[in-house]
């Protein structure tokens, strides 16, 4: 009993054990790899990257992500490729344009707005 009880436990570590679908040619392109697939998000999974994710669309990005590695694209060439294909909203950190800036200072025009009507509404 107790035999079966280690092998059980012996063949159980294994399948917690992390396996590695993709084979760099350096340690530079592994890491840029886990750089990347931490911040593209998936596109089905809401909040979540595809490095966690085991859906059907985050196993294609990362394999365009390994591909696009393997062929030498920048890490900047590869999320403009990726955010071509499925949007904006799959980076974590979206391109800073006008209609991002526009979305990070509009609420502070409206709080100045605000404080500007109740200035005027305290001093009539």
């Amino acid at each position: 009993m107790i035999k079966l009880l280690i092998s059980l436990l012996f063949i159980s570590a294994f399948s917690f054990a992390e396996t590695n679908l993709f084979s760099f040619e350096s340690e530079a392109q592994k890491n840029l790899f886990d750089e990347l697939i931490y911040e593209i998000g998936c596109p089905l999974c809401a909040g979540s990257n595809v490095s966690g994710s085991s859906a059907p669309i985050a196993l294609d990005i990362k394999d365009f992500i390994y591909k696009e590695i393997s062929k030498g694209k920048t890490k900047s060439e590869i999320k403009d490729q990726v955010a071509s294909k499925f949007g904006d909203d799959v980076l974590f950190s979206p391109p800073r344009n006008l209609s991002t800036l526009l979305l990070y200072i509009f609420p502070l025009i409206l709080v100045f707005l605000a404080l500007l009507a109740l200035f005027k509404i305290k001093h009539k």
